[in-house]
């Protein structure tokens, strides 16, 4: 489903995010509090800007993934790995 539906992202340019959590403060109480506050806080990739190339479990690098991603120029790749639990 995946390789589908980021296949069609592409086709139609469309795009695809990854949602990233990174750790985040907040200050606006730590006067009050002494220390900042941990906070959620996520950054969002688009993939289809950076992999424009979608294989289904083609040979990379040695290993087999489920989806490789790859960038135009080849130079990067981001390997997609499905977990099934069922």
């Amino acid at each position: 489903m995946f390789f589908t539906m980021y296949s069609l992202c592409l086709e139609n340019r469309r795009s695809l995010f990854l949602k990233q959590k990174v750790p985040g403060e907040c200050s606006h109480y730590q006067e009050l509090l002494g220390r900042p506050c941990k906070v959620k806080q996520f950054r969002q990739h688009d993939l289809t800007r950076y992999f424009t190339k979608v294989d289904l479990e083609a040979h990379a690098e040695g290993v087999i993934p489920d989806v490789p991603l790859t960038s135009e120029d080849g130079q990067n790749r981001l390997f997609v790995e499905i977990a099934v639990t069922h």
